[in-house]
């Protein structure tokens, strides 16, 4: 491409007319020219142009290997930024917008990766608003792209939580819950020691149990799991405080956190006899499923 049909193609791309581009430095006849070869702009031109086009006098001059990396270089930190930030519709924007524009519509290593790490994300968002559908497809999708990552290994247990929560869903990307993978993540590993709480499982050795109590800061998370651990052990009233407290801060917890909490708060109420409080927890579970459920239902 030549540095005139690049010209041409940014200054229709930024929605300009030629008289626009010129300004009043250089004239509209001048940059028709230089757009058809007719002239070799000076470099004090190319600089004035390229500053109305927003690109660097590089830029225009570049060979097109050049310029796709030139362009890459610029656009990486702005798409980082983007998804760290949680604007994924700007992050798939502006990868999109460079492979169509700058690649001709071939894919590129780096924008796919930074594509598939923005569907995580956006993955984990959807999970904790009680949007499983999407979350599902979300991490499906992660999990497909490379399914010997990292984001993959949660992916699969985050996906082993959604199946637990609606039976009748499963993907490929499920891996049962009890697969120790990706447990530096905060749910991954709340979701694993749940599942290794759960009733009728063989009781935790305490080495187990208090390493992961310990491990960190005594968030919602392993809370939860300490309450369950007093339950077995017959500690109801210790448990039934915990429970409570997260209860007074639920709107805050991830909502199929909320829905495993409440379970746990309606057994406990119904084993202690309060049928009404039992009652109320199972209306609340029950909301979060048709939620849930219901979600599936009007994207299937």
């Amino acid at each position: 491409m030549s540095v005139g049909d690049l010209i041409r193609e940014l200054r229709i791309k930024n929605r300009l007319t030629q008289k626009e581009l010129a300004g009043g430095s250089v004239t509209r006849n001048m940059i028709s020219r230089i757009e058809h070869s007719a002239a070799v702009p000076s470099l004090q031109t190319l600089t004035y142009i390229a500053g109305r086009l927003g690109v660097s006098p590089g830029y225009l001059l570049a060979d097109d290997a050049e310029r796709r990396l030139l362009k890459k270089a610029e656009i990486l930190p702005l798409i980082k930024t983007a998804r760290k930030e949680g604007g994924y519709s700007e992050c798939r924007d502006i990868c999109h917008d460079f492979t169509e524009s700058v690649c001709a519509g071939e894919s590129d290593p780096d924008i796919d990766e930074e594509l598939r790490l923005c569907d995580f994300e956006q993955a984990k968002d959807a999970f904790s608003e009680g949007s499983l559908r999407r979350a599902s497809d979300l991490f499906g999708s992660v999990y497909t792209q490379r399914p010997d990552s990292h984001e993959a290994a949660v992916s699969a247990a985050y996906s082993s939580c959604i199946a637990d929560i609606v039976p009748s869903f499963d993907n490929a990307a499920s891996n049962g819950g009890d697969t120790p993978a990706g447990l530096d993540d905060p749910f991954t590993l709340y979701y694993f020691f749940l599942r290794l709480t759960a009733e009728g499982r063989e009781p935790l050795p305490d080495a187990v149990s208090s390493g992961y109590l310990n491990s960190g800061r005594a968030d919602a998370f392993r809370r939860h799991i300490a309450a369950r651990l007093m339950l077995r052990s017959g500690k109801r009233k210790e448990a039934a405080a915990i429970l409570s407290e997260l209860d007074a801060g639920s709107d805050r917890l991830p909502a199929p956190m909320r829905y495993f909490l409440f379970h746990d708060l309606e057994a406990l109420c119904r084993d202690g006899a309060d049928y009404k409080g039992a009652y109320e927890y199972s209306a609340r579970r029950r909301e979060l499923f048709e939620l849930f459920s219901g979600e599936y239902q009007e994207n299937s």
